[in-house]
């Protein structure tokens, strides 16, 4: 904070002891020690504060981003108005609902990726259940990019607790699959369009004897901290 704010402390605590002194009250003295205490505590709320406001900044232009990038969808910018720590992994509440164009099965996106799937909606809010959430209620339709231009397809249905990673069921068991490959929605099925980042994958699991084979795939890195998310549909969906 600097010489200045030192500066401006100091004058605020003669302006307050004379104030004390002028109601006729003892003027309690703080030792170099408590002060020092004091001046490092103000410094660290500073530093949060400061830290917060870029955060959120860098948070709102990603999620601007984005918008750009899904031009042909429904979208809706909200913040996140309850998370409960009891719930945390389970479901949050967002400021719009029904009158802003929010409808059920709609996704719920923060500025890296989708976190959530709106599950119940209000006249002004919405409760949106987390794909982390144990009692994820509708299936996620997912696409991967091969390297031949090719796709595979699959299904999120699930999250692994233990892996800490979604578990998705693909459609073809011989599509090579690799760690750090990208997973996006499919727009197959769903109140919401292609496109929109889920994930990376983390793990394949080989089974020759399934028609559909199993991978896992990490969540975008913000799941756990986001104050602002999209809500995304079709454009067909208003």
């Amino acid at each position: 904070m600097g010489a200045y704010n030192d500066q401006l402390i100091d004058e605020n605590q003669e302006a307050a002891k004379q104030v004390v002194i002028d109601a006729g009250c003892e003027v309690y003295e703080p030792s170099a020690e408590e002060l020092k205490a004091f001046q490092d505590a103000v410094q660290i709320v500073y530093d949060q504060c400061v830290e917060e406001g870029i955060m959120t900044a860098e948070e709102l232009q990603e999620m601007l981003e984005m918008k750009g990038s899904l031009p042909e969808s429904l979208q809706v910018s909200c913040n996140v108005l309850t998370r409960p720590a009891s719930a945390w992994d389970q479901s949050f509440t967002i400021s719009a609902g029904s009158m802003q164009g929010v409808r059920e099965n709609m996704l719920a996106a923060s500025s890296e990726g989708v976190v959530g799937l709106v599950s119940h909606v209000e006249t002004a809010t919405s409760t949106v259940e987390l794909l982390t959430s144990d009692t994820l209620v509708n299936d996620i339709a997912i696409s991967i990019p091969l390297e031949d231009g090719t796709t595979v397809e699959g299904i999120l249905q699930s999250y692994d607790a233990r892996k800490q990673a979604y578990r998705v069921s693909l459609f073809n068991n011989e599509a090579v699959i690799t760690s750090g490959q990208k997973v996006s929605t499919s727009g197959k099925g769903g109140n919401y369009p292609s496109g929109i980042f889920v994930g990376t994958v983390t793990e394949s699991v080989v089974n020759d004897d399934a028609i559909i084979s199993t991978i896992y795939v990490k969540p975008v890195a913000n799941i756990s901290s986001f104050s602002y998310v999209t809500v995304i549909g079709r454009e067909d969906s208003k």
